[in-house]
């Protein structure tokens, strides 16, 4: 028996059964998902109490297909469509990655920060004044220019 109970389901003396509340809501969210709604809108339509990391890992579950501790909650033919479309809407979804620029402008300037110090004020003011000191000109000599 695993350690943590999947959401849908309940033990009750030693026997796993299915919540019949937390069930409609599993069915809920994977029929919204599969009409077009997002994994979160559909959550939210459902009410599922996870966060947004957990949603896809719901389609995986082996247990809702039903072993021999867990009674089945959905087919195998309904989870095979669930991951077939979130694989097609990951492909579909444009990601960033080392080969494609990220969108904005990139600023460069002439300054640079210096190492930060052990001690920092408390008081706004002097945190402020502590911060653009460390602020200096970036030069080749680390001087300033000279006016000529």
């Amino acid at each position: 028996m695993p350690s943590k109970i999947p959401f849908g389901y309940e033990i009750i003396g030693g026997k796993a059964y299915v919540n019949a509340q937390e069930a409609a809501q599993l069915k809920t969210y994977f029929r919204k998902y599969l009409e077009g709604l997002s994994m979160s809108a559909a959550a939210q339509e459902a009410r599922l109490p996870f966060s947004s990391t957990t949603y896809p890992h719901l389609f995986k579950r082996k247990e809702y297909l039903g072993t021999d501790y867990y009674p089945a909650l959905i087919t195998e033919e309904y989870q095979r469509q669930l991951i077939d479309e979130w694989e097609r809407r990951k492909e579909e979804a444009p990601r960033w990655s080392k080969k494609q620029p990220r969108k904005g402008v990139k600023i460069y300037t002439d300054f640079r920060l210096v190492r930060a110090r052990s001690y920092e004020p408390e008081d706004p003011v002097d945190c402020a004044a502590a911060l653009y000191q460390r602020i200096r000109p970036k030069y080749k000599t680390d001087q300033a220019p000279t006016r000529e």
